[in-house]
């Protein structure tokens, strides 16, 4: 199953310290820097999309597949749950109806 994530400028720059220090981790260890091809915002990503006939929808990951992503078992503080759960989004792409 291929996976792909897509990033707006706004969601690259609004991370917190600890989430830079595990971006340079992974860049390091892939020799890629995912974050590099953000879209400048999401008029620009949902253009993408169309210009290549997907008609996208975003679901909210937790909601969408809760025994794929069971943050509830680390035992983190409701405040960080809910801000974890804001951004863990899922993208369903669909074909646009002929």
């Amino acid at each position: 199953m291929d996976h792909a994530r897509f990033f707006t400028e706004q969601d690259v720059k609004e991370v917190s310290e600890q989430q830079q220090r595990f971006r340079r981790v992974v860049a390091a260890a892939t020799e890629r820097t995912m974050y590099n091809n953000a879209f400048d915002n999401n008029e620009q990503l949902l253009a993408f999309f169309d210009g290549l006939g997907l008609q996208p929808r975003v679901l909210n990951q937790v909601d969408a597949a809760p025994n794929v992503v069971a943050l509830d078992v680390l035992k983190l503080s409701d405040q960080i749950l809910d801000t974890a759960k804001s951004k863990l989004r899922l993208w369903v792409l669909s074909l646009h109806d002929a």
